[in-house]
């Protein structure tokens, strides 16, 4: 009697594994978005920052850039939301989702960095 009760414990304990198992995938990363747009000095140097950041946090921070002078509605609308009027325009945004900077002009790399560690908390 008691083995056929430790068995069913185990079994509800390992069915109920992964409701509390979180996946990688699953939890809410922060994310950096970049707003660029071709021949811009700034713009590249400010890629190279991003790039040599996306090396060592890529994992857990999603990266992405943006051009500014894409035409698509969809990019047009996010800009209109976040005021973006100029490139580079970056937003360092928190796992809630919570953008905690926006910086309309180049960052040099330890500034960046700083940003990044702070997203990533």
């Amino acid at each position: 009697m008691k083995k056929s009760v430790l068995i069913l414990l185990l079994l509800l304990f390992v069915a109920a594994l992964p409701s509390y198992a979180k996946k990688e995938e699953d939890v809410p990363k922060p994310v950096v978005v970049t707003f660029l747009k071709d021949n811009c000095d700034d713009c590249d140097a400010l890629d190279m920052v991003r790039q040599s950041a996306e090396e060592e946090y890529g994992r857990r921070i999603n990266f992405i850039n943006i051009n500014i002078e894409d035409t698509d509605a969809d990019y047009e609308k996010l800009m209109a939301r976040y005021n973006i009027k100029t490139a580079p325009t970056t937003l360092f945004i928190n796992s809630q989702y919570k953008i905690t900077k926006k910086v309309s002009d180049y960052l040099p790399y330890n500034i960046y960095m700083k940003n990044i560690i702070e997203i990533n908390r």
